[in-house]
């Protein structure tokens, strides 16, 4: 599963883990935590669920967004309900 602790990651920017099979759900995150966060990638993996509010929240129109969210929210029916990913890929 994803670890719960990347969260507490201050610094966190990219985050990168398609195709590692994955399993679980994405982990929310707290107000103010993954400020600086700007490219989460996690297609290709078993994560089911929806896309928590919270990491929808940091998709915004400033500079220090997230501003790429690559997810397996493509298909019928998707793995992940997401209605703010900037790309919905189909797992293969």
């Amino acid at each position: 599963s994803i670890p719960t602790n990347l969260r507490k990651a201050a610094s966190l920017r990219d985050l990168y883990i398609y195709d590692n099979e994955l399993e679980g759900e994405v982990p929310g995150i707290a107000e103010g935590q993954l400020q600086n966060f700007s490219e989460f990638r996690l297609e290709q993996n078993g994560i089911k669920g929806k896309m928590p509010a919270s990491i929808c929240a940091l998709r915004g129109e400033g500079d220090m967004d997230l501003v790429t969210l690559i997810a397996d929210c493509g298909g019928d029916p998707p793995l992940i309900e997401c209605d703010c990913c900037t790309v919905c890929t189909v797992p293969q």
